[in-house]
């Protein structure tokens, strides 16, 4: 199998902008599905693992918060 390189560009992109982009993507499929069940449905696998990580990310930060606040 040959492996394939990329530039630090691309990959920063990737890594950044281009992620941002596909969870746009999810959150609009999201908000215009009649409930979230469906809305979920309707996303690549890819997608879901991005949901994964923003619905972690956002548990994560809440625990950051919350700690702050005490």
């Amino acid at each position: 199998m040959q492996q394939k390189y990329i530039s630090s560009e691309d990959e920063a992109w990737l890594d950044h902008e281009g992620n941002l982009v596909d969870l746009e993507t999810v959150v609009d499929k999201l908000e215009t599905a009649s409930d979230y069940e469906r809305g979920v449905e309707r996303l690549t696998d890819e997608q879901k693992v991005g949901l994964k990580r923003l619905r972690e990310a956002a548990g994560e930060l809440a625990k950051v918060v919350g700690k702050k606040r005490k």
